[in-house]
């Protein structure tokens, strides 16, 4: 079935007024700088108002969008559960939330009424009255069950502030999922091999297709229709981080990409269907840039001054008609400064890789030598030798 359907005059009066309908680097006279670093133009079907309060959910790359949004003046309310960080045990990466079914499960026990979990019994005891949270990230392990459960009454409050939040940011990161099938639930990390062994029975991996992926949208967007702010916004986005491993039989890096992919489709069938939800671009921003100006040395993580760039690339079509230039020239002035950072750092990357080829090419010129002149040494051996024979 269709994800959209046009005529024909809707969709060439769509191809005519879209400035980037074709690939905008193969114009001749695209800077240097704008080659390596996308910022690819987009519709938006809100404004922010500067200062606003702003919910984040999703994966790693989420917390780097808070960090900057918060650095952009945002109130960015999930930053507030670091407030009991000591008390709770709370460590950095406890929201962290990878798959949509995680992130729906944080939703309802915030906002539903209805939705009762045995939380407890969602905690894995490893013995001494600690136990494994496999609903938070997976450095919440080994914690006093008192503290977990704690923990998850804590986290509850803090995300019914969602509630006062007109824009709510969700990033998308894995398709691969383990399933409870005890309480009927997802998990967010993959149980310990040791509690798959006590009972065998109990969990399931699944991969997760674009449908079931949209039927965890459509029941978070129930959810905030429902409980939500009168006029909330959803800004949707897919995480560029690769996971960490995969359960199938293949390489890593193709079953992310599938990961990924299944993601984007979910998340643009969502918002062709929702006025209300916007796509942010910063998956497409990562993986099509330059690649030396975007990641960081594991390949895995994203440099800071690329977060920047993304983070400030995708909201600033957000604050254009809002009135505060200040703020608005403030978020230009930065990115500006970001992008030309970047761009000076890969001239740095790309002197040093010529250096590099340059000795390179030297070394094996010398090895080259010393290899003619190790084969006349020895043949003048041989020759030596065999004139004293």
């Amino acid at each position: 079935m269709p994800i959209l359907k046009q005529s024909a005059s809707d969709a060439i009066r769509t191809f005519k007024h879209n400035s980037r309908r074709t690939n905008h680097l193969r114009d001749g006279d695209v800077k240097a700088e704008d080659r390596f670093m996308l910022a690819p133009v987009q519709s938006t079907s809100h404004r922010l108002r500067a200062g606003e309060s702003i919910f984040t959910i999703g994966s790693c790359f989420a917390r780097n969008v808070e960090r900057h949004l918060d650095m952009m003046g945002f109130d960015v309310i999930n930053r507030r559960i670091y407030d009991e960080a000591e008390r709770l045990a709370i460590l950095p990466g406890i929201d962290n939330r990878y798959t949509p079914f995680s992130m729906l499960n944080e939703f309802r026990w915030a906002l539903d009424p209805d939705f009762r979990t045995d939380y407890e019994a969602a905690l894995y005891k490893v013995g001494r009255g600690l136990c494994f949270d496999p609903h938070m990230h997976y450095a919440m392990r080994r914690f006093p069950v008192a503290t977990a459960l704690g923990r998850r009454d804590y986290l509850n409050e803090c995300n019914r502030s969602i509630t006062r939040c007109r824009t709510i940011i969700m990033t998308l990161g894995l398709a691969e999922a383990w399933w409870d099938s005890k309480l009927g639930l997802y998990l967010n990390w993959s149980p310990q091999m040791r509690w798959i062994d006590q009972e065998p029975d109990r969990f399931e991996f699944h991969l997760l297709g674009s449908e079931d992926v949209c039927e965890a949208l459509e029941s978070i967007y129930a959810l905030l229709d429902i409980h939500g702010h009168p006029d909330f916004q959803i800004l949707l986005t897919v995480s560029p981080i690769e996971m960490m491993a995969t359960f199938r039989p293949m390489d890593a890096s193709v079953a992310n990409m599938h990961s990924k992919s299944i993601l984007r489709a979910a998340a643009g069938a969502f918002v062709e269907k929702h006025q209300n939800v916007d796509y942010l671009p910063s998956f497409e921003i990562a993986l099509l840039s330059d690649p030396w100006a975007v990641w960081a040395g594991d390949r895995v993580h994203i440099q800071d001054d690329a977060v920047d760039f993304i983070v400030r690339s995708v909201m600033a079509p957000y604050l254009a008609d809002e009135g505060d230039v200040q703020a608005v020239r403030a978020a230009d002035s930065l990115s500006e400064r970001s992008h030309q950072k970047l761009f000076r750092k890969q001239r740095q990357l790309e002197k040093r890789l010529e250096r590099l080829e340059m000795e390179k090419a030297h070394l094996e010129t010398s090895v080259g030598n010393l290899q003619r002149s190790n084969t006349n040494y020895l043949r003048q051996i041989l020759e030596l030798q065999q004139s004293g024979d």
